[in-house]
């Protein structure tokens, strides 16, 4: 998530992992240039989804997805964001809602996308928020996802955390 989008990232963590899919919520610090630590982390799950309020194309999804790819990091990542286009007019939450940016059209996107990757070997199946993917949230990851919605006010304004370390 980036910014704003922290508090429905972690709202949307916590409807995922009511279905079984471990989540690891991160609100980098910065967007440009992308935090290295982020293409580690990407590089360890199975999927990462950016959701950001932004525009899509030429977004943090898109800026992710080409440093991935300069660092031979083949993880799937779903980007998540407006559209070209205006969208109507209304309040922030019917924009978002209109755009596909609600908690629960986001959980089903990450939920939909995991579904299709199967299960692996032995395992459940994990994911990730950037919204990035895990098999297991750590603790430390959950801890600096609740200090990053308190840093929020817990709806998502303004807070900037970092990304966890492993």
């Amino acid at each position: 998530s980036v910014g704003m989008m922290a508090g429905l990232a972690l709202d949307v963590a916590d409807r995922v992992a009511a279905q079984g899919i471990g989540v690891d919520v991160v609100d980098p610090r910065w967007v440009c240039p992308v935090d290295p630590a982020l293409v580690e982390l990407a590089e360890g799950h199975r999927l990462v989804v950016t959701v950001e309020d932004g525009m899509r194309h030429g977004g943090i999804g898109s800026l992710l997805r080409q440093e991935l790819d300069d660092h031979g990091v083949t993880t799937p990542l779903l980007a998540l964001g407006v559209d070209d286009g205006f969208p109507a007019h209304g309040s922030r939450a019917q924009v978002l809602a209109a755009v596909g940016l609600a908690a629960q059209a986001v959980s089903r996107r990450v939920v939909e996308a995991v579904a299709t990757m199967g299960t692996p070997p032995g395992g459940t199946v994990g994911t990730s928020l950037d919204i990035v993917e895990d098999e297991t949230p750590t603790d430390l990851t959950r801890q600096a996802a609740d200090a990053a919605r308190d840093a929020a006010g817990h709806d998502g304004t303004g807070g900037r955390g970092q990304p966890p370390r492993r």
